[in-house]
């Protein structure tokens, strides 16, 4: 297994993952979508129902698209690639020094004007403060609650900075849907976005 994981390049194994989570995220967003809409409480019944009538159809389109995707085989050789890199990849970077590179990505991406930021440098951000999250948890038990506190604020701006990107999957989802319901819809999502940047 070792000899075949060393012919593994994990540049491809990441292309790999990026291509399957391009079939995976359009359902993650119209499942917030979704949510979205029933949350929405000034919505009268009738528009709620159209847009979640024009989410629940792109979304049934999105999961056909995804289960293609995780019956091919592509999703298998992943698995197996995975499984090679898993056991044969060795870890050489002790905890803090991979708290700290995930840390100084997340500064060196830290926007100097939140609010005039764009959506792209937002979501940018934000990937890397979910990285970031994702280094302190691996090491949670090892250092304790210090790492606790950081993960629940790295928790808390990946939420703020998700309502921001939230608003922009939205534009794009209903940009073909001219009807008040929608632009209701789309300027209470555009509020929480702007009071996310103020965070």
């Amino acid at each position: 297994m070792r000899t075949a994981a060393r012919m593994l390049d994990l540049r491809d194994l990441e292309k790999e993952l990026k291509s399957f989570m391009t079939a995976l995220s359009p359902v993650r967003d119209l499942d917030v979508f979704r949510q979205a809409i029933q949350a929405v409480e000034e919505l009268a019944p009738s528009d709620r129902s159209d847009l979640l009538a024009i989410a629940t159809q792109s979304l049934e389109a999105a999961m056909s698209r995804m289960r293609e995707s995780v019956e091919g085989p592509a999703y298998d050789e992943l698995v197996e690639h995975l499984s090679l890199a898993a056991h044969a990849v060795p870890v050489r970077m002790p905890g803090p020094g991979r708290i700290l590179k995930a840390l100084e990505r997340v500064l060196t991406d830290r926007p100097q004007d939140w609010v005039s930021s764009t959506d792209e440098v937002l979501h940018g951000l934000r990937k890397e403060v979910k990285r970031l999250r994702y280094s302190l948890e691996a090491f949670q038990s090892e250092y304790g609650r210090p790492v606790v506190r950081m993960i629940e604020r790295c928790r808390e701006l990946q939420e703020a900075l998700g309502a921001i990107q939230d608003a922009a999957a939205f534009e794009v989802l209903l940009r073909d849907t001219r009807t008040f319901a929608a632009g209701q819809f789309l300027a209470t999502a555009r509020g929480k976005a702007a009071a996310s940047r103020g965070q």
